[in-house]
């Protein structure tokens, strides 16, 4: 391939942001999108993580990536995300809102501190880059109706949380 059309086609590639790409399934959805050809933007607390993700998918599929160190848990994080990706003209096709964790026991007796950053992570952060992103990829008319969906399991439970409160707005 020469170097101008490797140039053309990083230009008409469309833009995967991921959310907890660093390891599990936004590693695996971050390797899809680039076998894929989308350029990507990685977003994970792990630096050494994604800047090892970003050289594999970079090398292999000659594709761009960006990576983000970001705790999405903390309280405006996501407008981080969102404002460092518009200083940088990155405009974002796909939204993966892949980040999120869960806890194990009874609600009475957990940690609140911890059950504080999962409702930041799993339902703030998560709601928040949905509504930063969502108006831009309308305007371009760069979406896909999806579901944003939180999976939590404890021992042969299977709890799923679907947060679709931007589909809505698409009809």
């Amino acid at each position: 391939m020469s170097g101008s059309t490797y140039v053309i086609e990083i230009l008409m590639s469309k833009t995967a942001l991921i959310t907890g790409s660093s390891n599990g399934i936004g590693y695996e959805l971050a390797k899809l999108h680039a076998e894929n050809g989308d350029n990507l933007v990685l977003v994970a607390r792990s630096k050494d993580k994604l800047d090892e993700l970003k050289k594999y998918l970079e090398e292999k599929h000659r594709v761009k990536v960006y990576s983000i160190e970001k705790d999405l848990s903390i309280p405006g994080a996501a407008r981080d995300v969102f404002d460092e990706l518009k200083w940088q003209s990155i405009k974002v096709d796909y939204l993966v809102n892949n980040a999120g964790f869960g806890d194990i026991g009874f609600f009475a007796e957990s940690d609140w501190k911890k059950q504080e950053k999962m409702i930041n992570l799993n339902v703030i952060a998560l709601t928040h880059l949905t509504w930063l992103f969502l108006p831009g990829m309308i305007e371009r008319k760069n979406y896909e109706c999806g579901f944003n969906c939180l999976f939590s399991a404890r021992t042969n439970d299977v709890g799923l949380f679907c947060h679709q409160s931007f589909c809505s707005e698409l009809f």
